[in-house]
């Protein structure tokens, strides 16, 4: 499968807005380098997405160039970006050429592909953080959008008895089957879709590390598929979305407990009664 990729010259003091508004278009996968953002997108199911992305960027008057990439090329330019990184002095997340580190107590082992999630998005790394003081054993999770399968695998890690993993892409989908594995974590449900694919049944912990339209759009069944005190964390969103999301919170029957924020990014928990 080739891949499409904008090279953006940027200032790296403008990389986390862009990718804020690059990830409201549908970008997911993104790549900083020095004085650039790399975003990527299937050429596959590019479409209006290609177009919508060219048209902002020549809004904002933004510097790019459009790349064609087949897989191999973009793994391999991944793999190269992608270094090991440490969550609150407990947790290491590596790729499988990096050398483990002892002095970690919980170690994952993240695939570097093009599925989001590994641990370097500030999204990613707060619902990490948040999760390693959270007791998962014998609860029900659902890792929804779930991009590596970085949240549930961690859940899987300290004792949940039941992980559900839902992703819209289907390189989301084969990428965090291959990192249960890497994991060393038994078989369990991967599945291709959205809020359809949800499985009828109840969940203690939904995370959702997504965009803002898609959690603004499901927030309602989301919380629909929590159990009693039953606790949905969502980030991918800014921190100028915050009184928007705590809206649709209340809209939707639950109430806010948490509100963590790094950089511009948003972080919230909240709770069914």
């Amino acid at each position: 499968m080739t891949h499409i990729s904008y090279f953006i010259t940027l200032d790296p003091i403008h990389h986390e807005i862009e990718i804020a508004q690059l990830n409201l278009l549908g970008v997911e996968s993104f790549l900083e380098h020095d004085h650039a953002l790399e975003a990527f997108i299937e050429s596959e199911s590019s479409g209006n997405l290609a177009k919508e992305i060219e048209e902002y960027l020549k809004e904002k008057a933004l510097p790019f160039k459009k790349i064609i990439h087949n897989a191999r090329a973009w793994n391999t330019e991944w793999e190269s970006n992608f270094k090991p990184i440490g969550i609150d002095h407990k947790l290491f997340v590596r790729a499988d050429f990096h050398v483990p580190d002892p002095q970690y107590a919980q170690e994952l082992v993240i695939s570097p592909k093009m599925a989001f999630g590994t641990g370097h998005h500030e999204t990613t790394s707060m619902i990490l953080e948040w999760m390693l003081g959270e007791n998962f054993e014998g609860k029900r999770v659902l890792d929804f959008g779930c991009g590596t399968g970085i949240l549930g695998i961690l859940a899987a890690k300290n004792g949940a008895a039941v992980i559900h993993f839902i992703d819209n892409d289907i390189l989301a989908v084969e990428n965090t089957i291959e990192n249960i594995a890497m994991n060393q974590l038994p078989q369990m449900l991967v599945a291709l879709g959205s809020f359809d694919a949800i499985p009828e049944q109840g969940y203690d912990f939904i995370l959702a590390n997504i965009t803002r339209n898609i959690l603004a759009e499901g927030i309602g069944t989301l919380s629909a598929h929590l159990n009693a005190k039953g606790k949905l964390i969502m980030s991918g969103f800014l921190i100028s979305d915050l009184e928007f999301m705590l809206d649709r919170i209340i809209q939707s029957g639950l109430f806010h407990t948490m509100m963590m924020q790094r950089g511009e990014w948003i972080c919230l928990i909240a709770e069914s009664q």
